[in-house]
């Protein structure tokens, strides 16, 4: 590529929030069978929570870290 950073907005998350919906839901097929349809059905309802837990720990790793 060009040598720029690419940033996807939100995405920095994913592990974090899909780890979540599945502690919360733990009927949910495997990871490598879920389609989207199904992740976006569980995550709908968590995301105002699965938001602040993701800012939370960003929070924490700059405090770690000083930033």
């Amino acid at each position: 590529m060009n040598g720029l950073k690419k940033t996807v907005h939100g995405a920095g998350g994913v592990n974090t929030q899909m780890t979540q919906i599945y502690i919360d839901y733990a009927s949910l097929p495997s990871i490598r069978e879920i389609t989207i349809d199904e992740i976006r059905f569980f995550y709908m309802p968590l995301i105002d929570g699965l938001i602040e837990l993701q800012q939370a720990r960003a929070k924490s790793k700059a405090g770690k870290y000083g930033k």
